[in-house]
């Protein structure tokens, strides 16, 4: 990855650098050029004065004119500026004249020896201190083959002066090129570096979504200003546009969380859920925040494999089931799409809870079989009808030949008597007179007590399975829609016990409904108890009472029998539950007779203790009409 530079190290330092630099450069090369002008100018001066002044006293050096070259040196002197000395030396080093007063300084002869011992070519340039004075001295020798030279000391003071103050006005120009820098430094960084450096600022800022106020630069660039007011239209549009999604997303939060149907979106590689609808939420029972983050199998489709991500199913309103947080496992109609959003692949979720369609097929196959077992039951009702029916014809004839049989063994009686008693006993029936004399008469009343028995009993059996309306305004007396149940189930209690009792309450109000059905519960209930007991020794006890206080009568139907388990308990009215499978066992008794009392505005209770016994409670209310009637039972019935 490339480095990346701000607009402060590639541009404004780079100009601000080239153009201090090239102020100093400049500054340095006026400087040094303007010193090497004055040097060179000076030693020209030098060299010339040095060559005049050798041209003058040439011929007094020839001669040894000592006074009139010292006159020449002096005039000179005097006469030139920043000329400070002049003086002669043979090229042996001794002096033949100077212009000095005294004797000439050591220090100055010292650089004449210098001068004349050096093979370079003339003028002789030296430079040296004299008296803190600098001075610049130039030797040159007075004429072809004549060992001679002249030296002239030149004063450099007043040129150092000069020098020094063109030194300082290039310092104070470099010094005002630097601060022409800094200040141009200054104002690009404030009017430049550092709005670009706000607006930067603000666009990440606004690039996070968290710029809130206004951009205002400080600047006097036009086009920043500009590009300032750009971005605070481009900032001011893009809050609204955020404004208008925020609302829209509430508005669809709100359209989402209003529809009875459930709302998921999973994330397709990790399988987390990442958004869920308030209705989905109350179907699993738990908050958003619990259920956000959490796989999607914790909830739907229990699976280790998905079944679009694994198994590449399609789902489109195929069942499934949802777990609930309490573990509880319903079925749901589910639908899933795939969608991409923010370069992410998602998986989308709708679905409906369809327990109550589950139940309301339930409750339909249910009633289909409700329906034929009615039927079966409806035949079963017609065919009792007509074999009651066959048997009444030929029991009517044994009631009506019965008593005319007593009657004609009544009469006959005297005449076997007397002839008994003249000839003694003889055999009858393939016994003796004597033995059936007495039993005859008990014989013909058992067979006079069975057919009214079997008469009674076929007029129960045609009245249970009649056809009667389906409204409940009937008056009856519960104590004999018991008698007619125990009456058509007196076989089977005789055979399943010794110890069956009914304790009928006397005086009971009648209550209103319909006297066939409530025979039919009592019938149900009393085959329940039959079939619990195991020995014949254990007890059924049906009484009735009056609560007046609550106005309502109470049927209590109890047993001995095996009892019932409690996790079995909340599950008896249930259609089709039975523990008696193998033994024939419907399990739509107890429902049917749920359905019956309800009808009666009427209300059952159970209570049984396993391997005690079961006591079965039903209360009726009481309509509050006129009519009441005694009960008809005894008070016990063995």
């Amino acid at each position: 990855m490339k480095m990346r530079i701000s607009l402060l190290q590639m541009i404004i330092f780079p100009v601000i650098i080239i153009t201090v630099s090239i102020g100093i450069a400049s500054s340095l090369l006026v400087s040094h050029y303007l010193l090497k002008t004055i040097e060179n100018e000076l030693q020209e001066k030098a060299v010339i004065v040095t060559q005049v002044l050798a041209d003058h006293i040439t011929h007094n050096v020839i001669n040894n004119e000592l006074a009139p070259a010292r006159l020449v040196l002096q005039e000179i002197v005097d006469r030139t500026e920043n000329v400070l000395y002049a003086y002669v030396t043979h090229f042996d080093g001794n002096v033949f004249t100077h212009s000095f007063s005294d004797e000439i300084p050591e220090n100055i002869l010292a650089h004449a020896k210098i001068s004349a011992n050096t093979l370079a070519a003339p003028p002789y340039l030296s430079r040296f201190t004299i008296d803190g004075h600098p001075v610049f001295q130039v030797g040159y020798p007075l004429k072809q083959g004549k060992k001679a030279t002249i030296f002239v000391g030149i004063d450099e003071s007043r040129i150092t002066r000069k020098i020094n103050t063109i030194r300082a006005f290039i310092i104070a120009l470099t010094m005002i090129v630097v601060l022409f820098g800094i200040v141009v430094e200054t104002f690009l960084i404030r009017h430049i570096v550092a709005p670009i450096k706000k607006l930067m600022t603000y666009m990440k800022d606004f690039g996070k979504g968290e710029s809130k106020n206004e951009l205002i630069l400080k600047t006097r660039v036009k086009e920043l200003a500009e590009l300032s007011t750009v971005f605070n239209k481009m900032s001011t549009e893009r809050k609204q546009i955020e404004h208008d999604l925020r609302e829209s997303e509430q508005h669809l939060n709100i359209l989402l969380d209003c529809i009875h149907v459930g709302v998921v979106v999973i994330k397709r590689n990790t399988h987390l859920i990442e958004y869920i609808n308030t209705f989905a939420t109350r179907l699993i029972g738990s908050d958003k925040n619990s259920i956000i983050g959490q796989p999607c199998h914790r909830f739907f489709c229990p699976s280790e494999r998905c079944p679009i991500t694994d198994l590449h199913q399609s789902v489109d309103s195929s069942e499934r089931l949802l777990l609930k947080a309490d573990g509880q496992a319903i079925p749901i109609l589910k639908s899933v799409v795939q969608n991409t959003m923010r370069g992410e692949h998602f998986l989308i979720e709708t679905f409906v809870d369809i327990t109550n369609l589950k139940n309301a097929e339930q409750e339909a196959r249910l009633q289909q079989e409700r329906l034929i077992q009615a039927d079966k039951l409806c035949s079963l009702g017609t065919l009792v009808a007509g074999v009651a029916h066959e048997i009444n014809n030929p029991n009517n004839l044994i009631i009506l030949n019965t008593p005319i049989i007593q009657k004609t063994w009544e009469s006959i009686l005297p005449i076997i008597q007397e002839y008994y008693e003249k000839n003694g006993d003889f055999k009858i029936g393939g016994t003796t007179y004597t033995k059936v004399k007495d039993n005859i008469p008990v014989l013909l009343t058992n067979i006079y007590d069975g057919a009214q028995r079997i008469n009674e009993l076929v007029k129960n059996l045609r009245n249970f399975a009649r056809q009667e309306p389906s409204d409940m305004k009937d008056f009856f007396d519960i104590n004999t829609a018991i008698q007619n149940a125990v009456a058509i189930l007196e076989n089977q209690i005789k055979h399943s016990t010794h110890f069956f009792r009914f304790n009928p309450a006397r005086d009971l109000p009648v209550i209103t409904g319909n006297s066939q059905r409530i025979t039919q519960v009592m019938m149900n209930l009393l085959q329940n108890a039959c079939q619990a007991l195991r020995t014949k020794n254990e007890h059924i006890v049906i009484s009735s009472l009056f609560n007046k206080r609550d106005n309502t009568i109470i049927v209590e139907v109890k047993d001995e029998g095996i009892g019932i388990k409690q996790e079995d308990l909340p599950h008896i009215l249930d259609p089709f539950f039975t523990t008696k499978r193998d033994l024939g066992g419907t399990g739509l008794g107890l429902s049917i007779s749920s359905n019956i009392i309800n009808e009666h505005k009427g209300r059952m209770y159970f209570q049984s203790t396993l391997g005690k016994g079961t006591t079965v409670t039903i209360h009726f209310p009481v309509t509050g009409c006129e009519e009441t009637e005694k009960g008809k039972g005894t008070n016990e019935r063995t």
